[in-house]
């Protein structure tokens, strides 16, 4: 059993809210036009870049604003992480994410919107001279809800496994909304319980547990060696229905996202 340690806070209970009409979308990074961000295709603490209606940010938990990932060019192999070798498998343009970094996804339409995760291809980076084991990292996918004015409700946290090969390999979502294969984390608020379609969420959170190879423990925001590469991010999309009372709990927001948290108000 892996033991998993974060910065997050685990707390209790509320309920749930019931699902709606959605739209897929995939996010490939084919081609995406980084124009806008300071430094081409690199991502720093605080980047963000929009990709069709959605918005993509990078953060670093620390509060740091170094380097967090970049655009992988299928042209250009020097593009890889650190210049090293490519994730194999995928001969596209593909998101790096570099020195346990953070990855937000969340609509940008200025009417609150439902956000689920459904799949993704995902790869472990080694990092230079690392070791890593068969189960090199968890990749966890962490569900957020948040009012329109940036209250945080709730959240819900998933991780599963993947190996050090280096190879993409696919993240899936049950019925349940649960990752196949994976295990639950921890859950809040209106969230408790819940999985990662459920109509509450409105924001998206990817990140890394980096598994020490000699313990065998995994860790998320502790070693800079949670790197990976992310590629197909498959999302559905719905209006958020609008409850006749929230059940705002003012005490335990521990998750990940609720220490990064922003207000839809001031979002570009």
């Amino acid at each position: 059993m892996k033991s998993f340690w974060t910065k997050s806070a685990m707390g209790a209970a509320a309920a749930l809210l019931c699902a709606g009409a959605a739209n897929a979308y995939v996010i490939d990074f084919e081609g995406v036009d980084t124009s806008s961000l300071p430094l081409g295709d690199i991502f720093l603490g605080g980047d963000q870049l929009a990709i069709g209606n959605y918005v993509i940010n990078t953060q670093d938990v620390g509060g740091g604003d170094g380097l967090l990932g970049s655009i992988r060019r299928a042209a250009d192999p020097s593009s890889c992480l650190d210049g090293g070798p490519c994730a194999s498998n995928n001969s596209t343009d593909y998101l790096q994410i570099d020195n346990d970094g953070l990855l937000h996804i969340y609509n940008g339409s200025p009417t609150l919107t439902s956000i689920s995760f459904s799949s993704a291809q995902v790869a472990f980076l080694k990092a230079s001279g690392d070791t890593a084991g068969s189960t090199a990292m968890y990749f966890a996918v962490e569900a957020d809800s948040y009012t329109a004015d940036g209250t945080m409700l709730g959240y819900t946290v998933y991780a599963a496994p993947v190996s050090g090969s280096g190879s993409f390999v696919n993240i899936t979502t049950t019925a349940a909304g649960t990752l196949t294969g994976g295990q639950a984390l921890g859950s809040w608020g209106n969230l408790s319980g819940a999985g990662l379609n459920n109509a509450a969420v409105t924001d998206l959170f990817f990140y890394a547990y980096y598994c020490n190879p000699t313990s065998g423990s995994c860790a998320a925001f502790k070693s800079d060696k949670g790197q990976y590469a992310i590629d197909n991010i498959a999302l559905d999309v719905s209006a958020v229905p609008e409850p006749s009372e929230w059940m705002l709990m003012v005490a335990g927001l521990g998750a990940v996202g609720g220490i990064v948290r922003r207000r839809r108000n001031n979002a570009a």
